[in-house]
């Protein structure tokens, strides 16, 4: 594992505040230029609820087909015919599951196919360099690598796609100054961040926890 998450939960609001400030003018062209291809979007682990996130994104601004798929799925369940565009979504860039499936869909030329990086320098990026059709988009984590849990790489590839679609049909970008305010916005109710930790402050007590 390597990390301890407390260390890694303290880390998230840097983390958040460096993803807002991240260039992302590359990334916004190349989703104005696939818009109206259908998506497909590649992840695993952790990086999977990425995969799922743009997915979201995507049908929510462009209005338009798209579905996460694991590595093994981009494998056997893409179309034949090229017209698609699809996303890697990689915190490290060096897992082979992902890195087996890039090298296939690159291979098999869909329309468009583009990697969201979490390091700079990685194995996909060495691949991808040999390929003039494939859009790499690598941005260096401050935070390093994740632990056992996907939590600082998670937060920052979140905002920085988020922004990303925001500027990419104009849109007001609608973003909290900090992650704690973020959070606020998602408690319901007369609840506060204090009374949720006092709440559950027994929990933390235990080395054992069943939900």
């Amino acid at each position: 594992m390597g990390k301890r998450f407390q260390i890694e939960i303290q880390k998230l609001e840097s983390t958040y505040k460096w993803a807002k400030e991240v260039d992302v003018n590359d990334l916004v062209t190349n989703l104005r230029q696939s818009w109206y291809l259908p998506l497909f979007v590649v992840g695993s682990g952790g990086s999977f609820s990425g995969a799922e996130y743009q997915v979201t994104l995507q049908r929510y601004f462009f209005r338009t087909i798209a579905s996460s798929f694991t590595p093994l799925d981009s494998l056997n369940f893409l179309p034949h015919d090229g017209q698609y565009s699809v996303w890697f979504h990689s915190a490290s860039g060096n897992n082979i599951d992902i890195l087996r499936a890039f090298k296939y869909v690159t291979l098999s030329e869909p329309r468009n196919i583009s990697a969201i990086i979490g390091k700079i320098h990685s194995k996909i990026s060495n691949f991808a360099s040999r390929y003039h059709s494939t859009n790499l988009f690598e941005f260096n984590n401050p935070t390093g690598k994740d632990g056992f849990l996907a939590t600082n790489s998670l937060i920052s590839l979140a905002t920085i796609l988020y922004i990303s679609y925001c500027k990419a049909i104009e849109k007001e970008i609608l973003i909290p100054k900090t992650l704690t305010d973020l959070i606020k916005t998602q408690i319901v109710g007369d609840n506060t961040i204090e009374k949720l930790k006092h709440a559950t402050s027994n929990l933390w007590e235990r080395n054992n926890i069943h939900v």
